[in-house]
């Protein structure tokens, strides 16, 4: 009798095991299948050939300032983000823009893509923000 209480628990102590391993499995499949499915914009979006040239006139950009830094003057694209075309076929963005002052200005602004690309990191820009948050933004090169 003692032994067929020792393989009972033996039997128990491995089905435990393997369940345990099996449930951890779908878990950690689970995991990724949701990780995947899910439509996370890369934090720098910088689809854009550089070397494209623009024209002061076509290439404003209107928005506002979301991290109430209010700054004019030059600065220097450092990446453009969150990038999400709306149903009416314009794309809202985050510019985020180093100041010659050194600070960070993150500018949100609303475009057509088919007329005027978004902000490429290196690209020089001036500023003009006004106190009420507003913003516009020219792209120099």
């Amino acid at each position: 009798m003692v032994r067929k209480t020792i393989k009972t628990k033996t039997r128990k102590k491995k089905n435990i095991h393997k369940t345990t391993i099996a449930v951890g499995l779908l878990l950690f499949l689970f995991t990724i299948i949701f990780l995947l499915t899910l439509n996370v914009p890369s934090p720098t979006v910088s689809q854009h050939a550089s070397s494209t040239t623009y024209s002061i006139k076509t290439d404003r950009f209107y928005g506002s300032i979301i991290n109430k830094v209010y700054y004019s003057g030059l600065g220097a694209v450092i990446a453009d983000r969150d990038c999400r075309t709306g149903s009416d076929g314009l794309t809202t963005c985050i510019g985020v823009i180093k100041a010659d002052s050194g600070d960070i200005v993150e500018f949100k602004y609303t475009h057509d893509m088919s007329i005027q690309p978004c902000l490429i990191p290196g690209d020089r820009v001036q500023i003009t923000s006004e106190q009420n948050g507003k913003a516009t933004v020219i792209r120099l090169s």
